[in-house]
């Protein structure tokens, strides 16, 4: 039924659509979302560590609340250990992944 009214380059139509662009392809291929993502939480991480470092000094300069330091030091810490530990399981499962047998 569909046949009949031109269902079929809808069907290719849909199909080309969903099919990855040469771009897309060379952007998953080289890494370039994860390393996007990657470039984008070690930036808010020196983002944190700058902030707990303005917040420390404003704090004893007097600037500044100690508690709004120790706020910031502790998101920074906080980032600072997760980066840590994703950087830790990245090299872990790679050296998992060069010891299979093949």
């Amino acid at each position: 039924m569909f046949e009949k009214i031109g269902a079929r380059p809808l069907r290719e139509a849909a199909a080309a659509a969903t099919k990855p662009t040469q771009t897309e392809r060379s952007k998953a291929t080289s890494g370039g979302e994860f390393g996007g993502e990657l470039d984008k939480a070690l930036e808010g991480v020196r983002g944190a560590l700058e902030g707990a470092d303005t917040a420390a000094v404003d704090a004893m300069v007097g600037n500044g609340a100690p508690h709004t330091a120790m706020i910031a030091m502790t998101k920074a810490d906080l980032a600072l250990r997760f980066v840590t530990q994703t950087r830790n399981k990245a090299i872990e499962a790679y050296r998992e992944i060069m010891n299979l047998q093949l």
